[in-house]
């Protein structure tokens, strides 16, 4: 339950704000969001522990998003908001598999440090393929999410989308915690881990 709410909190800015417009509107939204982001940068200070790509992410997208609906309230811009935001996410995490550390791997290092001491590259692998799930995961929203705001009205988009939204993220959250270890044995027990593999004879 802590590693869930440790990775939620990752996201926190941004389900804040997407769960309080669903429900309280924009202006509370954007306030809400800010007051999160700026409790997690004075305890992120306090334990002298640097805020990974992903907070950084979700938090400037909240706001940046928040203050564009303000000024942006056109119909086309509301339609393919959710959308880009989406696709911002998966572009992150896509991303990320071409740098040494990739995000999820960053978060389970500051969740728990020295993890890479032991099989760097099997856990490194590892990390890839839950990344790699994760940016398939936001890629596919930002396609349902683009069909539902084309072809239903706002109000039931929105209502469907947050719901919608909520639980998948919540459901692919905790197969990634709890699914982890049988997979990571799985994957050792079929010889898939780079330590395990053999080298080919040419």
């Amino acid at each position: 339950m802590k590693t869930i709410v440790y990775f939620g909190r990752e996201f926190g800015p941004l389900i804040a704000f997407v769960a309080m417009n669903a429900l309280v509107g924009l202006k509370p939204a954007i306030a809400v969001s800010l007051v999160w982001t700026l409790t997690e940068i004075l305890i992120l200070l306090k334990s002298r522990s640097k805020p990974t790509t992903l907070f950084i992410v979700s938090s400037s997208v909240a706001i940046i998003f928040g203050t564009l609906d303000l000024f942006l309230s056109g119909p086309f811009f509301l339609k393919i908001e959710a959308a880009v935001i989406n696709a911002i996410f998966s572009i992150l995490f896509g991303l990320s598999l071409l740098r040494k550390r990739s995000v999820i791997q960053e978060i389970a290092e500051q969740k728990h440090p020295g993890l890479m001491e032991e099989d760097p590259k099997d856990r490194r692998f590892f990390f890839g393929i839950l990344t790699f799930i994760w940016c398939v995961y936001y890629l596919a929203r930002a396609v349902a999410f683009t069909w539902l705001n084309f072809t239903t009205d706002f109000s039931s988009s929105l209502y469907i989308r947050t719901g919608l939204g909520m639980v998948s993220f919540w459901i692919l959250l905790g197969a990634s915690i709890f699914l982890s270890g049988p997979a990571w044995r799985l994957l050792v027990r079929f010889g898939w881990m780079p330590s395990k593999r053999v080298p080919s004879v040419v």
